[in-house]
Formats: C-alpha cells, sequence, structure tokens
C-alpha cells in the first residue's frame, strides 16, 4: 500500500500511576509525512503492536491485556475489549484470513488466546507449556505456531490446533525443540 500505520503513545503521572494515551499514526509513503492521529483514549500500558485487518481496520495491543479495533478508514474506533493476559510483544498479533479471529499470546502465563474479532469475546486460552515470543497462523488458518522460550533449554515451536471455527481455542501439541537464537516465526 501506500500508507504505513505505526502505534504511537505519550505518557505522563497521575496520581502516582502512569497513564498512556495510545493512538494510531498513518503515514503516507509517497509524501514522506505522518497524518493526523487516530486516537484511542487512555491506557494503563503502551501501545506496542498493530495488525492490519481486511477492510480497512486494524488491531491496536497495549501491553496490559486490552485490544482496540479502529478503522482505518474513519478513523473511527470500538470499545476496548479488555481481560486477557498481558500480550508482551511488539509483534503483529496473528489474524485469520477473513478477519473473523486475532491469536494472542502472554510470555507470562505461558498461554495462546484466539479472541472472536466480530463479537469481541476471547475463546478458551490454550496452555503452551513454555513462554510465547511470538505467533503465526499457518496458510490454512487452523493452525496457529508459538515460538516460546522455556526457563531451561532451547526455544521451542508448538503448534496449536485451533476448534472449531477457531475462535473457542484449540490444543496444544508437541513442541519442537530448535537450536539457540531462534527469534521469529
Amino acid at each position: 500500500g501506500r500508507t504505513a500505520y505505526v502505534v504511537s503513545y505519550t505518557s505522563r503521572s497521575r496520581h502516582g500511576s502512569l497513564v498512556f494515551r495510545n493512538s494510531v499514526v498513518p503515514v503516507s509513503l509517497p509524501a514522506g509525512r505522518a497524518g493526523h492521529p487516530v486516537g484511542l483514549g487512555t491506557s494503563a500500558g503502551p501501545a506496542v503492536s498493530i495488525s492490519l485487518l481486511p477492510g480497512g481496520r486494524a488491531l491496536v495491543t497495549d501491553g496490559t491485556g486490552t485490544v482496540s479495533l479502529v478503522s482505518l478508514r474513519t478513523g473511527r474506533h470500538g470499545p476496548a475489549i479488555r481481560g486477557f493476559a498481558p500480550y508482551n510483544s511488539a509483534e503483529p498479533v496473528p489474524v485469520a484470513p477473513d478477519g473473523s479471529a486475532a491469536y494472542l499470546t502472554s510470555f507470562d502465563f505461558g498461554i495462546l488466546t484466539p479472541l472472536n474479532l466480530r463479537t469481541g469475546t476471547p475463546g478458551r486460552p490454550v496452555r503452551i507449556g513454555a513462554h510465547p515470543i511470538t505467533a503465526a497462523l499457518a496458510p490454512g488458518g487452523k493452525t496457529v505456531y508459538v515460538l516460546a522460550a522455556r526457563t531451561s533449554g532451547p526455544a521451542v515451536l508448538v503448534p496449536v490446533s485451533l476448534s472449531g471455527n477457531g475462535t473457542s481455542g484449540g490444543r496444544a501439541g508437541p513442541p519442537i525443540s530448535l537450536g539457540p537464537g531462534a527469534a521469529a516465526v
């Protein structure tokens, strides 16, 4: 495309706690110029990732377990979806090809949680058995591969077979042991 989208935040202290104001900034690549930010409101954490969705939408995570859906065409956003284990990665969140589901990982809790993007409802978390670093959805849309770190030993790649339509949960398969230094999938 001719436009890039960047997540941005500013922070300030309020009553002894940091408060973040997150936004999505469109950048015109031909003009080399940033456009007007789309404000996402305040949050307890900074915006950390953006994933583009079909239909001119984006999914933004803030690292505290909050997800926002944004229309890149109109600049409007829906209510924040809360209640996830903290999403700790600056990597884009894997999204189903039809835009119906996203798959969020939590390093601290060792889980992958599907999110139904049509209803805003999280599915049943899948225990990975290690600490997820990043994830990718296989082309067929039925398996998410989670790159995860162990407290000792090499990183692993864990295949997660998705249940039903991919929004209700799934089952983690046996981990595939990798060499040292694995960083992306």
